[in-house]
């Protein structure tokens, strides 16, 4: 774990309305004495093992969703060595239902390889001018699941196409063409309000790169387009590029985006060419976790932090509220588990002590996720203006760890303070705050 160490300062925070978690020195007041740590996951799950027999089989997820009380993980199945073109990349369906992994048999024939057969899409029968069947961006809407992804049509150059569904297996390809066609089939996207973003590899004139590889003098950067309805979509405009605090091989190859307690956070795929392998395509990748308010400016506290995984998915809640991230590894397929609201925490290791932002007190119980097994958490009641409540003393909590810790002040609970908004001053000693929110959030 790499932690961002803070600095005692003082910052004018506006009001927030829990939850409350942790990822820039912006999140708290008066600070002193902590870091505010990236966590690595907490746990993980295989989902389809990698077959030693096969090595030309792999698997990749490549979106998700949650349809009631399951969650739908579309994928891709890659084996070169299948005799049918057609067979050699598809699209998978996948179900996590009840913490159980399951691939529904969608269609009555049974695949070349044997099993249930859960294709949803295969590719176009002709050879791709650049690319391959390959991204899969599935998303809701207006009623029906629309899918973006890189194929290559009948006639033209491969690009962008499109595709909806009533169901999510059963797909028909509208317009019968691409969207847009380019040297950039690696893209995400993610809705922001009435509009979709797409974040997608941009290729930026690099004469000096230190070593070649299979794009030599170019820089794979971040650029951003936007759509109403998924299939018009505006230029591409440059976002996020390697700057001066980066290597200097560093580029930026992919960003997965997903919402996050109020804000947009990303995985970004950090890129590197292998000088062991010039002129090749490289394996050398890091992944770093970005944050943003609107989706478009991003700003990156853990720089020196690499999360070990990458995936194409969205990540997704599990029946027990862990945060899921499916993702490639190894051939196979996992699920890395993080717990709820885990992300990152706040951590003194001897004692610190921050002020929360302006918090709307409610009806239900204000709580907090914390790790104090071997220490203490002190937590003072605040006026809005950060001035001491008078009547309430501190209340210490000792050697705990618990998601739901319920704050209370000499038998007064949260949603019993004469106030409508307070502030809280935590003081930490050997001991890590994760989040602040309501019971039930």
């Amino acid at each position: 774990m790499v932690a961002l160490f803070i600095a005692a300062h003082a910052v004018l925070l506006t009001g927030v309305t829990p939850p409350i978690v942790f990822f820039e020195p912006t999140d708290i007041d008066q600070a002193q004495g902590l870091e505010i740590s990236l966590r690595m996951p907490e746990s993980k799950v295989e989902l389809i093992a990698a077959d030693p027999d096969r090595p030309s089989l792999w698997y990749a997820p490549a979106a998700s969703h949650t349809v009631n009380n399951a969650v739908y993980i579309w994928y891709q199945r890659v084996e070169k060595e299948q005799p049918e073109y057609a067979d050699q990349r598809t699209l998978c369906l996948g179900m996590v239902a009840g913490g159980q992994w399951t691939i529904p048999s969608v269609h009555e024939d049974a695949p070349p390889w044997g099993g249930p057969n859960n294709i949803v899409m295969r590719r176009s029968p002709y050879p791709p001018t650049w690319g391959g069947f390959n991204v899969f961006q599935i998303l809701p809407h207006e009623g029906a699941y629309h899918m973006v992804y890189w194929d290559q049509p009948a006639e033209g150059n491969a690009g962008a196409m499109h595709a909806v569904s009533p169901d999510g297996i059963n797909w028909t390809k509208e317009p019968p063409g691409t969207l847009f066609t380019e040297y950039n089939d690696a893209f995400t996207i993610i809705k922001a309000g009435d509009e979709f973003l797409m974040y997608q590899t941009m290729l930026q004139d690099w004469p000096d790169k230190p070593f070649a590889d299979n794009l030599p003098g170019r820089r794979r950067v971040q650029a951003l387009r936007t759509s109403k309805d998924l299939l018009h979509w505006t230029d591409q405009e440059v976002i996020l590029a390697p700057d001066e605090n980066d290597t200097a091989r560093a580029e930026f190859y992919y960003m997965r985006p997903f919402h996050y307690c109020g804000r947009y956070a990303a995985l970004l795929m950090k890129y590197y060419a292998d000088p062991a392998k010039p002129d090749k395509h490289s394996a050398l990748t890091e992944t770093e976790l970005i944050v943003s308010n609107d989706g478009r400016q991003w700003r990156r506290p853990f720089r020196q932090t690499n999360l070990g995984f990458w995936t194409m998915a969205e990540p997704f809640e599990d029946h027990n509220r862990n945060l899921c991230f499916p993702a490639h590894e190894g051939g196979g397929m996992v699920l890395y588990k993080y717990l709820h609201m885990r992300l990152s925490g706040v951590t003194a290791k001897e004692e610190g002590s921050l002020v929360t932002p302006v918090i709307e007190l409610t009806e239900g119980d204000l709580v907090m996720d914390a790790d104090a097994r071997n220490g203490s958490i002190e937590v003072e009641l605040l006026n809005e203006d950060g001035s001491a409540a008078s009547g309430f003393y501190p209340t210490t909590y000792e050697n705990v760890f618990e998601e739901s810790i319920v704050l209370s002040w000499e038998n007064f609970e949260a949603a019993d303070v004469p106030m409508t908004n307070c502030r809280l001053r935590i003081t930490l000693n050997n001991a890590t705050l994760y989040s602040i929110r309501y019971f039930g959030q």
